[in-house]
């Protein structure tokens, strides 16, 4: 094969991935881009490390925990306001979203977290930036 055949093959390889990740993050509800898989995954935030950008959390009615490494344009919103990643705090109640294409189920896309002691936003709900 031709260097300029692999370079296009390798280019177009690149610039899909990123097409992906731009549909994703506009188009993940909408329909239009990369859709959220059905899975979600629903438990307690047991510990953040935010050099990491990773946490673990327990689900119910289980021993184990689950480590979800977070990637750095992933959608967190905590009390139904956008926050930072290094926001999540252990002990809040949290639904993590994946995309559809993540068969791993170890890189959410979206996390809705809720605080012990915050305001309630129903799950879905965002009330400001």
């Amino acid at each position: 094969m031709k260097r300029s055949t692999m370079w296009r093959i390798a280019g177009l390889a690149v610039g899909l991935g990123w097409v992906s990740v731009a549909m994703a993050r506009g188009g993940a509800r909408g329909g239009d881009g990369t859709p959220l898989s059905d899975y979600r995954l629903v438990g307690r935030v047991v510990s953040v490390d935010p050099q990491q950008w990773s946490f673990q959390v327990a689900t119910a009615g289980t021993q184990a925990t689950t480590k979800l490494t977070v990637a750095p344009n992933a959608h967190i919103v905590r009390d139904g306001l956008n926050v930072p990643f290094d926001e999540l705090q252990p002990g809040d109640d949290v639904r993590a979203s994946f995309l559809s294409d993540d068969l791993t189920r170890t890189h959410p896309w979206e996390i809705e977290a809720r605080s012990p002691g915050g305001r309630v936003a129903p799950w879905g709900v965002r009330q400001g930036s």
